[in-house]
C-alpha cells in the first residue's frame, strides 16, 4: 500500500513531506519491525509485553523491535530514507527546509511555517479549474471551530512510529488495568472504594496531594514550565508498571496519516473504521483477472483530498458510528432502571413522567443532529455552487470521489432529522424539508441513484399541504409524474410512487379522461403454515418450530420442508441471486472500466455499490438485459461456471459452495427470461439495496418448468420496507411467481377485519415515505452505517457470505490484501 502510493506520481504530490517522511521511515525498519508494526496498526490499542509474546508472528527480539519502533525520527533518517526516484527535487528540497526549521520539543515537531507557503502546487491547473471551498466562503449561522472540518495551518509531526506507556498518563494508566490489578492498588494504598470511577479518582486524589519531607523543605520553588510530578506520582507510576510492565500502540498522528493513504490507495468512498481488512488472508484465495489501471488525477489538490477525508468522517457521524459534534453518542441509549429502584408513583403519573422523558430525550438528540446537518448542508451548498459555474465535468464515475457528492449521500441520511423535529413540532421552519429536498432534485450532478428515494419524499411533502392548502394538490399530482418519468429513478421505487399517484387521483376525484392508467400489480398470493412454536429461553436470532417429525427446526427449514412436498428443489434466494448476477454479467463487472480497478486482490469493482456503476457500462448492461430477455441467460451461465468453478475464484456475491452447477442450471431453465432480467437490471441499478429484501426461497420442479419465489414471514415480524419493493417490482411481471408463507401457531390464525385491512395497507405501501430511509439501511457502504443495527430476519442463515459487502459500512467491497503486500 505504501510503496503504491509513493509510486504512484499522482498521489505523491497529494502527500505532504512530513507524510512521506512518516511512510519512508516505515520502509527501512527491518522485516521483524514491519511486522510488529503492521500487527499494531491492525489492533491500534494499547498491548502489553507478555501479550505480544503469545502472538505466533515472527517479530525477533521483542524489546529490540519495540526500540526500533519508538525511536525518534530523526531528520538525517528522511535524507538518507527517501528514495530520490520517487520523489521530485522541489519536494526533496522542502523537506530539508523543513527539517532546519523544525524544533525540538519532546512530544511533537511543530513547523514554523504552514506546509501551503513552503510548497508550490503541481496541481495549479487542475485546482483553477476544480478549487476547493475555504471555510471563509462558507458561512454558518452558529459561527465557531468545526469538529469535523478542523483548520490544518499547522502540522503536527509525530515524534515517532509508535507509542509507550511514557506518554500515558496516570489516569490512562489506571483506566487501561483490570478490575483485579486496580484493587490491588487500592488496597496497597489503604483505599476503599466499590465503583471504577471512584477507585481512580481517589487514587490520583492521593498521589497528587500527600507531600513528604523533602518536598517540605525542598531547597526552592521550580521555575515556571519546570513542574516536576511528586514522589508519590512517581511511586504511583512504578506500582502501576510493575503490574502492567511495558505498554505498546501504533502513534495516533501517524495512525491518522496511513488513514489517508489507505483513502488514497483503496480509493475508498466510506470513512475506513479500520486500516487494514482483517483477518488478512488473500493468499488462501484466488482472484479474478482484471486488468489492473491505477487512475491519476482523481483529486486535483491537496485541499480536496481532506475536504474528502473530513466530509466522510462526517458521513460516518450522521449515521452513528461516532461521537457527535457535542461528545455524545448520535443515537444515545436510554439507560435501564431495575423496577426495584424506580420510585413508587401512581401508574398514570409515572406513565405520563416517562413520556415526558422520551419526548424531551427525543427532542435534544433531533437538535444536535439538526446542528450538524445544518453545518453539513452550508457546506453542500457551497460545493454545488462551485460545480456550478465550473465548466469541466468529471470523467464518467469519478464524481463519487467529490466532496459534493459524499455530502449529497450524507444529507441524504441525515435529512430525516427534519421529518423528525416536524413530527415534535419543534421544527420552526416548517418549510425547511421541502426546500432540502428540491435542492437535492433540482441538481444533476451526484448520487443520481438516490433520486428515487427523493422524488418519494417529495410527492409525501406536497401531498401532506393538501390539508392546510388544498390547491397544493396539484402539485403533489406533478411531483408524483415527475418522479415516475424520471429516468433516474430506479425499479425499486416506480412502485410507491405509481400507488402515491393513484391515491392522490382519487383523493382530488380527478377526472377520468385526466387520469394516468398505471394499473397496479396483482396482489402476492398467500399460503397460512400453521405450527407448534417452541419458546426459545435464550431469545436466539431465529425462531424455533416443531417440525413433521417433532424435531426443533428454524423456522426457514420449516417452510423448506412444506415446499419439499410438491417441488423437487428448494434453496435459500439471497446467495442464490447475487451468485446468479455474477456469473450472468462476470465480463461486464470485471471489465476495464477507469477507476473500477485501482488495487491488487479485488473480488469486484469498486464502484460496485454506487450508481456510477451502471453509467459507466450503461451500454453493455443494456445488451446483456435484452439477451436474457431473450432467454439466452443459460449460455453465460455455462459459459462463466465452466471458466472459473474449477478454479474457486473470489468474486463479489458467488457462493460455490452453497450454489452447485445444477441447482443454478435449474433455476435459469424455470424462470422466465423477462423476470431474470428484471431481477439482474435490480443489481445494477443498486446491488447493496438489492442484497436485501430478496425472496427468502426459491423454489423449482424442472420436469414441469415449474417455480416460485416465496417470501417468509413469521409471528409478530412485519415486513420490511426492501422485502414490499422487492414483491411490488415483481408483482407487476406477468411472468414472476411470487407466494406469501406465513407461519403462525396453531389456534392463533389471523381472522377478517379491521386488524387485517391494516396489516394489508401497510403491506401495499401506504407508507412509501418510509422507502427512503431503506435506501440507506441496505446501502453497504457502509457499511455501513453502523450505529443503527438492522433486524436480522429470523429466516436468515447464520452463515453469511463474506465476499458480499456488508450493509451500512462501506459502499465499496472490502479487498482483503496480506500484511507484507499491503506495505
Amino acid at each position: 500500500m505504501v510503496a503504491t502510493v509513493l509510486d504512484t506520481k499522482s498521489d505523491l504530490e497529494l502527500l505532504t513531506p512530513t507524510e512521506i517522511r512518516v511512510l519512508s521511515v516505515f520502509q527501512s525498519l527491518s522485516v521483524h519491525a514491519q511486522n510488529l508494526f503492521v500487527f499494531l496498526v491492525i489492533h491500534p490499542t494499547w498491548h502489553r509485553l507478555p501479550s505480544l509474546k503469545l502472538v505466533e508472528i515472527p517479530w525477533g527480539d521483542l524489546s529490540c523491535t519495540i526500540a526500533e519502533l519508538v525511536r525518534r525520527i530523526e531528520p538525517a533518517e528522511v535524507k538518507s530514507e527517501t528514495p530520490e526516484t520517487k520523489v521530485k527535487p522541489e519536494l526533496a528540497d522542502v523537506c530539508m527546509k523543513a527539517e532546519e526549521e523544525m524544533s525540538l520539543d519532546p512530544v511533537y515537531i511543530k513547523k514554523e511555517e504552514a506546509l501551503e507557503s513552503e510548497s508550490p502546487s503541481k496541481m495549479e491547473p487542475f485546482a483553477a479549474t476544480f478549487p476547493a471551498p475555504s471555510d471563509a466562503d462558507i458561512k454558518f449561522d452558529d459561527p465557531g471551530p468545526s469538529t469535523f472540518f478542523p483548520s490544518r495551518g499547522l502540522e503536527a509531526i509525530p515524534l515517532s512510529l509508535c507509542s509507550t506507556d511514557s506518554e500515558m498518563s496516570l489516569r490512562e494508566l489506571l483506566e487501561y488495568m483490570g478490575p483485579d490489578e486496580q484493587r490491588i492498588i487500592g488496597k496497597d494504598l489503604k483505599i476503599k472504594a466499590k465503583k471504577k470511577t471512584d477507585l481512580i479518582e481517589s487514587i490520583l486524589t492521593f498521589s497528587s496531594s500527600q507531600t513528604t519531607l523533602a518536598d517540605f523543605f525542598g531547597k526552592g520553588k521550580a521555575k515556571a514550565g519546570t513542574e516536576k510530578p511528586s514522589s508519590h506520582e512517581v511511586r504511583l507510576r512504578a506500582m502501576i508498571m510493575k503490574k502492567l510492565q511495558k505498554l505498546v500502540r501504533v502513534n495516533q498522528d501517524v495512525y491518522d496519516i496511513l488513514r489517508l493513504v489507505h483513502i488514497l490507495y483503496f480509493r475508498s468512498t466510506q470513512w475506513p473504521a479500520e486500516i487494514l481488512p482483517r483477518p488478512l488472508r488473500h493468499l488462501q484465495r484466488n482472484y479474478p483477472n482484471y486488468i489492473r489501471t491505477r487512475s491519476t488525477r482523481i483529486w486535483p489538490n491537496r485541499a480536496m483530498l481532506i475536504e474528502y477525508e473530513d466530509t466522510l468522517k462526517a458521513e460516518a457521524a450522521i449515521e452513528g458510528a461516532f461521537p457527535s459534534p457535542d461528545g455524545e453518542p448520535t443515537s444515545p441509549k436510554t439507560s435501564k432502571i431495575k423496577a426495584k429502584d424506580r420510585p413508587v408513583e401512581d401508574d398514570g403519573e409515572a406513565q405520563a413522567k416517562e413520556k415526558r422523558e422520551k419526548k424531551a430525550a427525543a427532542v435534544r438528540k433531533a437538535k444536535a443532529d439538526r446542528k450538524l446537518f445544518d453545518e453539513l448542508y452550508a457546506r453542500w451548498t457551497a460545493h454545488l455552487g462551485i460545480k456550478t459555474g465550473t465548466a469541466v465535468t468529471a470523467l464518467p464515475g469519478f464524481e463519487r470521489f467529490e466532496p459534493g457528492y459524499v455530502l449529497t449521500r450524507a444529507l441524504h441520511k441525515g435529512a430525516k432529522v427534519l421529518k423528525v423535529l416536524k413530527a415534535l413540532k419543534v421544527l420552526k421552519n416548517r418549510s425547511a424539508e421541502a426546500d432540502v429536498y428540491a435542492g437535492f432534485l433540482d441538481q444533476k450532478y451526484w448520487c443520481m441513484g438516490l433520486r428515487g428515494p427523493w422524488h418519494i419524499r417529495w410527492t409525501a411533502i406536497n401531498a401532506d399541504r393538501i390539508k392546510d392548502a388544498p390547491d397544493e394538490g396539484k402539485s403533489a399530482l406533478e411531483a408524483s409524474k415527475s418522479g415516475i418519468s424520471d429516468l433516474a429513478t430506479g425499479s425499486v421505487y416506480r412502485p410507491p410512487l405509481i400507488k402515491y399517484l393513484l391515491q392522490l387521483q382519487k383523493r382530488l376525484q380527478v377526472p377520468p379522461e385526466d387520469q394516468v392508467d398505471l394499473s397496479e400489480g396483482p396482489k402476492v398470493p398467500k399460503v397460512v403454515l400453521e405450527a407448534e412454536r417452541i419458546i426459545d429461553e435464550e431469545k436466539k436470532k431465529t425462531s424455533q418450530w416443531k417440525g413433521p417429525d417433532d424435531e426443533v427446526v428454524p423456522i426457514e427449514e420449516l417452510v423448506s420442508q412444506h415446499y419439499k412436498k410438491d417441488f423437487a428443489n428448494v434453496s435459500t434466494g439471497t446467495c442464490f441471486f447475487t451468485t446468479l448476477f455474477t456469473l450472468l454479467f462476470w465480463d461486464i463487472i470485471f471489465m476495464p472500466v477507469e477507476g473500477a480497478f485501482d488495487t491488487h486482490f479485488q473480488a469486484g469493482p469498486l464502484d460496485l455499490c454506487d450508481d456510477t456503476f451502471i453509467a459507466s457500462r450503461h451500454d453493455a448492461i443494456t445488451r446483456r438485459l435484452a439477451e436474457i430477455e431473450d432467454d439466452k441467460a443459460l449460455c453465460y451461465l455455462k459459459r462463466h461456471d465452466t471458466e472459473h468453478r474449477p478454479g474457486k475464484s473470489c468474486a463479489v456475491g458467488v457462493r460455490w459452495d452453497l450454489c452447485v452447477r445444477r441447482d443454478l442450471v435449474g433455476i435459469v431453465q424455470c424462470i422466465p427470461g423477462q423476470t431474470l432480467a428484471m431481477i439482474c437490471r435490480m443489481f445494477c441499478e443498486d446491488y447493496a439495496g438489492a442484497c436485501a429484501g430478496a425472496p427468502h426461497l426459491i423454489v423449482w420442479d424442472l420436469g414441469n418448468r415449474d417455480y416460485k419465489l416465496v417470501h417468509i414471514k413469521g409471528t409478530g415480524y412485519s415486513s420490511r420496507q426492501s422485502q414490499k419493493a422487492w414483491r411490488d417490482v415483481l408483482a407487476r411481471l406477468q411472468s414472476a411467481e411470487q407466494q406469501a408463507c406465513e407461519v403462525v401457531e396453531f389456534g392463533k390464525k389471523k381472522t377478517k377485519g379491521k386488524k387485517k385491512a391494516a396489516d394489508s395497507d401497510a403491506d401495499s405501501g401506504s407508507e412509501e415515505d418510509e422507502l427512503e430511509s431503506e435506501k440507506e439501511e441496505d446501502c453497504g457502504r457502509r457499511s455501513q452505517s453502523q450505529g443503527r443495527a438492522s433486524k436480522k430476519r429470523p429466516h436468515d442463515s447464520d452463515e453469511e457470505d463474506e465476499y458480499q459487502p456488508k450493509r451500512r459500512k462501506t459502499s465499496s467491497i472490502s479487498f482483503l490484501l496480506s500484511n507484507r503486500s499491503v506495505f
